[in-house]
């Protein structure tokens, strides 16, 4: 697995998610870490998040899509904040299914 990029700027739970992605498949963590680089790099910048009717308010949160290489729809997402320094947390890695990513990072920000 790729060394972890900002690795202060993960809520602790959020690297735990990365941990089970690279234990189900590295090459997903690989792909997880590169969207993380991308966010820290400014080369991609997520979709704004607000309140959600499934998982609760996500309103200052942002999302990107990743999966494996090529793999369309993409299945998991990268949930992030932004701070007023122009820095950003890394809050839930996840599979999209069942919204439980959204739900993680609901819980996360509170």
């Amino acid at each position: 697995m790729a060394e972890q990029p900002l690795a202060e700027a993960w809520h602790p739970e959020a690297m735990a998610d990365l941990a089970r992605l690279n234990v189900a498949s590295p090459a997903l963590a690989e792909a997880a870490l590169r969207t993380v680089a991308d966010v820290a790099n400014r080369r991609k910048r997520g979709k704004a998040l607000g309140e959600r009717n499934v998982s609760g308010d996500l309103t200052g949160v942002f999302r990107l899509e990743f999966d494996l290489d090529g793999r369309k729809p993409e299945r998991y997402r990268l949930l992030y904040s932004l701070s007023a320094s122009g820095g950003f947390r890394v809050l839930a890695l996840g599979e999209r299914h069942q919204h439980r990513v959204y739900r993680a990072a609901t819980e996360r920000v509170r």
